[in-house]
């Protein structure tokens, strides 16, 4: 038999810290940038979205008109609104500029849990968009959650159809969806 040099485990060598970011505070000043550091640790290269985290006042945001979720579970809000309270808004909404405010994009559920966690601020990624964006982001985030229910969706889709005049295809390639999934809702 031959004695074989147990062979040592590779580790990273880079430390833990390269696996867990440091922890870097928020700012709580309401409408301004969040350091550049946090912005590089936690999201993708997207220097367009990295440039646009802010910590919004919650006054500022009006709800998305195009919003497909017309039933809010209560209970499920509450519960969000008490790890906003004990965790913070881990996830940022997204909303565009309108005039001195913002509209909200995305994250209604966060911005309605924040509100009734008695939040004044909430972190934003600040993103230009036309209405038909706006009706496009807002369908997108919604239509592949299992609790928005058929009619909602349904409506969602018809809306999208009706208020830029397309076709189911063109629909379904804008949202990614199957044209068959969307003849089927209607």
């Amino acid at each position: 038999m031959t004695d074989k040099k147990k062979e040592k485990p590779r580790h990273l060598g880079r430390g833990l810290e390269s696996l867990i970011s440091p922890i870097i505070s928020m700012p709580t000043d309401a409408n301004h940038l969040i350091p550049d550091a946090y912005v590089e640790l936690n999201f993708p290269p997207d220097k367009e979205l990295r440039s646009s985290l802010r910590e919004i006042s919650l006054d500022s945001i009006s709800p998305n008109p195009y919003q497909a979720r017309t039933i809010w579970n209560e209970q499920e809000l509450s519960q969000l609104a008490e790890s906003i309270k004990a965790n913070g808004v881990i996830q940022p909404i997204i909303v565009r500029p309108v005039g001195p405010a913002y509209q909200l994009i995305a994250g209604e559920r966060r911005f309605r849990a924040a509100r009734l966690a008695s939040l004044t601020t909430i972190p934003a990624l600040v993103r230009q968009a036309t209405d038909e964006e706006l009706l496009e982001l807002a369908l997108v985030e919604n239509i592949h959650r299992t609790d928005l229910n058929p009619v909602e969706r349904a409506k969602a889709y018809q809306n999208y159809l009706s208020t830029f005049s397309l076709t189911q295809a063109e629909a379904a390639e804008r949202l990614g969806e199957d044209r068959s999934v969307i003849a089927n809702y209607l």
